[in-house]
């Protein structure tokens, strides 16, 4: 059986990241942030197949 991908969602409302986690996690690793600067961590650190971020949050855009 082949692993998981890992997937990193990024958003500032926390809601939303626990919602996003309960709907794939028997899919994908899933792996939660709410702060940019952490999401950009996460990614050094570790292989992270997918991001998937929202666009307009306040410590940096999605997109960076």
């Amino acid at each position: 059986m082949s692993e998981k991908a890992t997937v990193l969602f990024v958003d500032d409302e926390e809601a939303i990241l626990r919602t996003l986690k309960m709907l794939f996690k028997s899919i994908y690793n899933v792996k939660t942030t709410s702060d940019g600067n952490e999401a950009v961590e996460i990614c050094k650190n570790e292989k992270i197949h997918v991001v998937v971020s929202e666009q307009l949050m306040p410590i940096m855009p999605g997109g960076e």
